[in-house]
């Protein structure tokens, strides 16, 4: 009786750790703590080769897809670190039809993607002002109408895409998140926040906010984690 009595009570603490474990694992997802190795200023020294930042195997997992399906672009406009976006994506099921500007109609094979983006030093005072109000979007759009390089038809589209947004902006502040972050609607986008670094999580995993909203945590862990 008392063997049994203790492979069963050895059956429910097992149980019971594992459903703990479980819990915190849950919890996690929608945390990416600063670890205590994270450093700012290696991150922004980093901007320059942006493309070497995150595995192509760390992002497969992310996704849950075979790694070689997974293709990575860097876009570098004008050769600044901060400038610098990176992306990797991958081919979905379905596809996309839209008009270009000259009105050509386009169709493209869906994609899904994730990325990073806008990364530079920064307070957190700064940070806020920029991310927890619509002034980013303002000067965004001050930037496109100062810009005389920028085709007259292309900032007026891209204007009218940023007041449309800027009219449906949502901000919702996170906690646990870096030392600050703002997950943003309808663009979903993470801005993050730590020892003096600001970055960008960009997502694209369909119209569900709240998996764009994890798998983008789940992105910022990784950054702070693999310096």
């Amino acid at each position: 009786m008392t063997r049994i009595f203790n492979r069963t009570s050895q059956w429910f603490a097992a149980l019971l750790i594992g459903g703990c474990i479980a819990v915190s694992c849950a919890g996690n997802a929608d945390k990416a703590v600063v670890p205590s190795s994270f450093d700012g200023a290696a991150l922004l020294a980093a901007a320059g080769q942006i493309d070497e930042l995150i595995a192509i195997g760390d992002i497969a997992e992310l996704a849950g897809i075979p790694a070689e399906r997974i293709a990575r672009h860097v876009e570098d406009y004008d050769n600044h670190p901060s400038q610098k976006k990176l992306a990797y994506h991958w081919e979905t099921p379905g596809a996309i039809s839209f008009t270009t500007l000259t009105g050509e109609a386009v169709n493209l094979p869906k994609h899904h993607s994730i990325g990073i983006a806008n990364l530079e030093a920064m307070d957190l005072a700064t940070f806020e002002r920029r991310y927890l109000t619509s002034a980013g979007i303002k000067a965004a759009i001050d930037a496109l109408v100062n810009d005389a390089s920028v085709n007259a038809d292309v900032a007026i589209a891209q204007t009218a895409y940023l007041a449309d947004v800027a009219k449906n902006l949502s901000l919702e502040q996170l906690e646990g998140v870096g030392e600050a972050a703002v997950w943003e609607l309808p663009t979903q986008v993470l801005h993050v926040f730590a020892d003096g670094a600001a970055f960008t999580v960009t997502t694209n995993f369909g119209d569900d906010s709240v998996v764009n909203k994890r798998k983008a945590i789940a992105f910022a862990r990784m950054v702070f984690n693999n310096q």
